[in-house]
């Protein structure tokens, strides 16, 4: 079967999404990746005040009928933290990474953070073939 080249498709996964409580918040929507076979990960983090929070984002990949999403541990994303000091001014990064499941979405975890120190985040994902 020929290797068929698609236009890439982009999605909003979190707009402005405030991480301040160390429960596992917020998590994106998710976005179907058939037929794509790599993505790229736009993050824009900004942060206030600077005493020793620290922001995880996690990709996550799942099945259709699969209730709890696997975390992505291939390369960087295995370990993808940010800490206050890094993001006071904000920050705008892109990852590439690989398709490995039919759904794709986004968490953050946040560590130390309170109502008065936290991170905000907005969030896309580009599909490509």
């Amino acid at each position: 079967m020929p290797d068929v080249k698609r236009p890439p498709a982009t999605f909003h996964l979190l707009k402005d999404a405030v991480v301040k409580s160390t429960a596992v918040f917020p998590i994106s929507g998710t976005v179907f990746t058939e037929p794509y076979r790599h993505f790229l990960l736009f993050l824009e983090i900004d942060s206030t005040g600077t005493d020793a929070h620290v922001l995880q984002v996690v990709v996550q990949f799942s099945h259709e009928d699969q209730a709890e999403p696997y975390d992505y541990k291939q390369g960087l994303f295995a370990s993808l933290f940010y800490e206050d000091v890094d993001t006071a001014s904000g920050v705008y990064e892109c990852f590439a990474g690989d398709c490995w499941g039919r759904q794709i979405s986004v968490k953050l975890v946040g560590t130390g953070v309170t109502s008065s120190l936290y991170f905000t985040v907005s969030a896309w994902l580009e599909l490509l073939s």
